[in-house]
């Protein structure tokens, strides 16, 4: 299992778009973490459109605690 964790890294909507365009050629990540960050409603819409798209391994996504609304 290929996990990569980002807890608390200050993560922004810019970390977003830079980490969907990793994802868009992941093939190896099983799990991300990407809990207690500042991701907000636009940074996870931007991860999740490219994971819709893209992923094929992926299996655990967690965004616990990013500034999101509900």
């Amino acid at each position: 299992r290929q996990m990569c964790i980002r807890d608390r890294n200050k993560l922004t909507v810019k970390s977003a778009t830079s980490l969907a365009v990793i994802l868009t050629n992941n093939t190896t990540l099983t799990a991300l973490y990407l809990s207690n960050n500042k991701l907000n409603d636009t940074g996870v819409h931007i991860i999740a459109q490219t994971l819709a798209i893209n992923n094929h391994t992926l299996t655990l996504l967690e965004l616990n605690n990013n500034e999101l609304t509900d």
